[in-house]
């Protein structure tokens, strides 16, 4: 069922995604490397989103709360505790901070206290 929930998600963000990526400092720069040939572990996939190791790069901003606010609140998630809910985060998405962000998201929960 967690995959159900990602896969629902998915469709929906990765327009926006792909839009936030051309905005987001660290990603545009991230992009002409990939372009140069001067980075090989990150790839700009056929839908011409920005991938790491075929997860999708999430810019800075609303978008990785509204990520992190789905993966934890959503019926099929049954709000996980940070462990798995970077375990199945990890499995779709990337982001610098990303388990640092989790970590604060989980503990910021008033319902998980």
């Amino acid at each position: 069922m967690e995959r159900l929930a990602t896969l629902t998600l998915q469709p929906i963000i990765l327009e926006r995604i792909k839009q936030d990526q051309n905005m987001d400092p660290y990603l545009t720069g991230l992009k002409t490397k990939i372009e140069s040939g001067k980075e090989v572990a990150f790839q700009i996939s056929g839908d011409g989103v920005i991938r790491y190791k075929n997860r999708l790069c999430v810019p800075d901003g609303i978008i990785r709360n509204e990520i992190l606010t789905e993966a934890h609140t959503t019926p099929y998630s049954m709000r996980p505790g940070i462990t798995k809910m970077y375990r199945d985060l990890k499995m779709h998405y990337w982001w610098l901070s990303m388990k640092k962000d989790v970590i604060e998201f989980v503990e910021q929960c008033l319902i998980c206290q």
